[in-house]
């Protein structure tokens, strides 16, 4: 099921999905002078950023979490069970996932076998990607590529 508005009022930010599954467009709150009566806020249109605080709102409408996260990492759960986690501490969107084959080239990935350490805070944030599993770590370019990450891995 597609999500077709999500608000987070603490943030005041609105995320308007399509039913292709492409965030359209996030409302965000603009401060603008008035009249030189002081600050207020007002509504503007702006396209879909990529930062790591949207890119987790965009995760949490679709999946539940595990935990609330610290200020590192952030952990998911689909409803098929699978894991997924986002990385709070970088500017880029890093996302962790399972280490699945997508049917075609959603994102540049680099693959994590067990050998291999990665970020500490997976072990007890999302597990199921944390160092005694095979994961991949996706850098996400744009809203779109996201977005076709999170379709896919839900129906995985």
């Amino acid at each position: 099921m597609v999500p077709r508005q999500l608000v987070d009022h603490s943030r005041h930010w609105t995320a308007r999905w399509s039913d292709s599954w492409r965030c359209r467009s996030i409302h965000l709150p603009k401060l603008v002078s008035d009249d030189g009566n002081g600050w207020s806020a007002r509504w503007q249109y702006a396209h879909a950023s990529q930062t790591v605080a949207q890119a987790e709102a965009l995760i949490t409408a679709q999946m539940s979490r595990l935990k609330m996260g610290n200020k590192k990492v952030a952990g998911f759960e689909t409803r098929k069970g699978r894991h997924l986690a986002i990385q709070r501490d970088v500017q880029g969107i890093n996302v962790w996932t399972e280490d699945l084959e997508p049917p075609r080239s959603i994102a540049p990935f680099e693959r994590y076998p067990v050998n291999r350490r990665r970020h500490s805070n997976l072990d007890a944030q999302a597990p199921r990607v944390g160092n005694e599993r095979d994961a991949r770590l996706w850098r996400i370019a744009s809203t779109e590529d996201l977005v076709a990450l999170l379709y896919w891995y839900n129906q995985a």
